[in-house]
């Protein structure tokens, strides 16, 4: 769930930001450096962690800084345009993302049997390519639906001129806003907020579930499976 989550706040982020609110790219690349900077940063912490950690409770506390991250950006208003505010959001998931990067492929090794490792690492690799490939396409269909809905019922409820209301049902929020002067846009606007708000949502429950699953879900199993490696290595060696 968590290969999901991260790029999923990203790509919403860059929604948000650059083509609902239209920032300019100064503000955008200065936050994309909060997200992706701690990966590359904490590279020598993290590694030093997961040989004094057991490396599931550092992804889990990856895990849980991204939902903390997706939550706390879940709550922002679209209108304000104060960039500042994503500063603190984006901190967290990209040290949650650090932790997870760095100690993920630990773990699918730590819960197989050792002669299992290499396939183990690959199909993580696998998943996480699969997750970033797809992340973005999830939140954005869970974003944009949100928002189309918010939009459309919004300006049935407006008072808004008839030839408005009807010509903005047949244009997307996110084309609305940036209509120069439709009259439309603010309802547009405020419905994208609604609709990414929802895909920030997920992201945390995503990140959070994952927690859970590695926390609870793998309590034991590498020692299970090192054991049962152990056994069957014994059972093999020709007695002397």
């Amino acid at each position: 769930r968590d290969l999901h989550s991260f790029p999923t706040r990203r790509s919403s982020d860059l929604i948000w930001i650059s083509a609902a609110q239209r920032q300019n790219p100064l503000t955008i690349g200065i936050l994309m450096v909060f997200v992706q900077g701690p990966a590359f940063v904490l590279i020598p912490f993290v590694s030093y962690l997961i040989r004094k950690v057991a490396p599931q409770l550092v992804l889990t506390a990856g895990f849980v800084l991204m939902a903390a991250g997706a939550f706390l950006a879940s709550r922002s208003d679209i209108t304000d345009l104060a960039w500042a505010r994503f500063i603190l959001p984006s901190v967290l998931v990209g040290i949650g993302f650090a932790f997870t990067i760095g100690s993920i492929t630990a773990v699918a090794i730590n819960t197989v049997p050792l002669s299992y490792a290499g396939m183990a690492s690959a199909t993580t690799n696998m998943f996480r390519d699969l997750g970033f490939a797809l992340g973005p396409v999830l939140g954005g269909a869970i974003g944009f639906s949100a928002a189309a809905n918010r939009f459309v019922s919004s300006l049935a409820t407006s008072h808004l001129p008839a030839p408005v209301v009807g010509a903005a049902q047949h244009i997307p929020p996110l084309g609305a806003v940036n209509i120069p002067h439709f009259p439309a846009a603010g309802l547009a606007l405020t419905a994208l907020g609604h609709g990414f708000s929802i895909a920030f949502v997920v992201a945390s429950i995503a990140a959070l579930a994952a927690a859970v699953v590695t926390l609870v879900g793998l309590q034991g199993v590498a020692r299970q499976t090192d054991e049962a490696f152990l056994q069957t290595e014994a059972a093999s060696s020709p007695a002397v």
